[in-house]
């Protein structure tokens, strides 16, 4: 009998323990302190767990406070999921709202709790670069779908090389320029393969370059020598 009362004593102990410790565990974000579910060291939420308060979040927690990614919903009912640092909205996430039946969004950037922009989108690349000082490639706008090649060699415009092939587009040449037009597949890929001289004029090397156009537009390459 002994034994028994012995063994159902443990039992409760063993019971009671992860109960104890589930409702010891802090969470150090006042809006979200009144619950929580999950995983816990040394008294504060650390790990994945849920935790509820005027707003409700899930996710991952390290030392009380929201860290890593998560979601949270606010009593409004508007959402934000994304990451997290130091129980502040921090990364990359999207806050999502409704307003007069339309849903309004801020997809982006965030930096302590602050939307600070969209997230840059890579536009071009660079794949081979052989024989090339420095290029330089920018968009000079969004409309348009054209790709416009120059090459510099010691300050001045050359015409540039015949040896010039395109993905997409219509290539013509003008004025020591080469112009892809009516590009309607992307990515365009470039590759170029030219001898141009040494900057005293007195050798010639080999120049290869290649180049990835990721987005639409009117794009302007220069190469420099």
């Amino acid at each position: 009998m002994k034994n028994l009362k012995n063994i159902s004593l443990f039992i409760l102990i063993f019971i009671a323990l992860p109960i104890y410790a589930q409702e010891n565990c802090k969470v150090l974000k006042k809006d979200i302190n009144t619950e929580y579910k999950g995983e816990c060291s040394k008294g504060l939420a650390h790990g994945t767990g849920i935790a509820k308060g005027l707003n409700t979040y899930e996710g991952q927690f390290k030392k009380g406070l929201p860290n890593g990614k998560g979601t949270i919903t606010y009593a409004n009912g508007s959402t934000y999921s994304g990451e997290w640092k130091k129980g502040e909205r921090n990364g990359e996430g999207k806050f999502t709202i409704n307003i007069n039946g339309k849903d309004s969004i801020a997809d982006g950037i965030w930096k302590k709790d602050v939307f600070v922009g969209k997230k840059k989108v890579k536009e071009y690349d660079v794949i081979k670069k052989i024989g090339v000082s420095r290029y330089m490639i920018r968009k000079l706008n969004d409309k348009g779908n054209q790709v416009t090649v120059r090459v510099k060699n010691n300050g001045m415009y050359v015409a540039t090389t015949n040896n010039i092939n395109g993905s997409s587009g219509n290539l013509v040449f003008s004025q020591g320029r080469a112009i892809f037009e009516n590009i309607n597949t992307y990515p365009f890929n470039c590759d170029m393969n030219y001898e141009t001289q040494s900057k005293m004029g007195t050798t010639s090397y080999n120049v290869e370059f290649r180049f990835k156009i990721l987005a639409k537009g009117e794009w302007l390459v220069e190469l420099y020598h």
